[in-house]
């Protein structure tokens, strides 16, 4: 729509189109002011500054009434400026302030984890990951016993697949409370949960065949 000047309306459709047009350019404008603002806690994540800045929300609202005067506006409306700019700041620095609070929390229970979570090597080469597997008590123990209750053959896999579960819980508790230096995640854990698989199996049928 081509914008028409005041004086040149004919009608009250005319006005209405133009202010209809003028509104929508305010919240075009509006949105563009709020990607700024989302942008700005984003900045402010890494520093001192909060939401809150006084002396900045005050310039903005003394240079929208320094400008609504220059476009020679009544008094009442210089002052009505002011308020809704004044009251559209407070809607955005609530929005920063929830924004910041969730930024810190996640900031909070990120270094929560990586307190908790053990310092373990992402690479074990195949010996080292073998005798992981094939040594540890839990996966010896458990699918040694649950195969020596398993009643038919198939059930070996799932005394091996325990044993495997309880392995590898087994290494990640060592390693979470530092008892020794038990590798489990990155490439190693597969292997190792893969390892003692196969070593449940063997456990298993041990367990198995020593019943008869």
């Amino acid at each position: 729509m081509n914008p028409k000047r005041p004086w040149d309306c004919a009608d009250m459709s005319e006005v209405r189109a133009q202010i209809d047009r003028i509104d929508a350019e305010l919240v075009d404008l509006i949105a563009e002011r709020f990607g700024y603002v989302d942008r700005a806690w984003q900045l402010k994540v890494n520093s001192s500054e909060g939401a809150v800045v006084n002396w900045r929300i005050q310039q903005v609202i003394d240079k929208v009434k320094a400008r609504a005067k220059e476009k020679e506006l009544p008094p009442d409306i210089v002052d009505m400026v002011g308020a809704q700019w004044k009251n559209m700041i407070g809607w955005f620095v609530q929005y920063e302030e929830e924004q910041l609070r969730q930024a810190q929390d996640n900031g909070n229970a990120a270094a929560r984890a990586a307190r908790m979570a053990p310092e373990l090597q992402p690479d074990v080469n195949v010996i080292e990951l073998i005798a992981y597997a094939a040594l540890n008590p839990a996966t010896i123990a458990t699918a040694f016993l649950m195969g020596r209750k398993a009643d038919e053959k198939p059930k070996i896999l799932i005394a091996a697949f325990a044993g495997a579960v309880a392995g590898v819980v087994l290494l990640y508790a060592a390693a979470l409370l530092k008892i020794w230096d038990a590798p489990m995640l990155g490439r190693a854990g597969g292997g190792i949960f893969a390892a003692s698989l196969v070593a449940g199996v063997i456990y298993g049928w041990i367990g198995f065949a020593s019943k008869r």
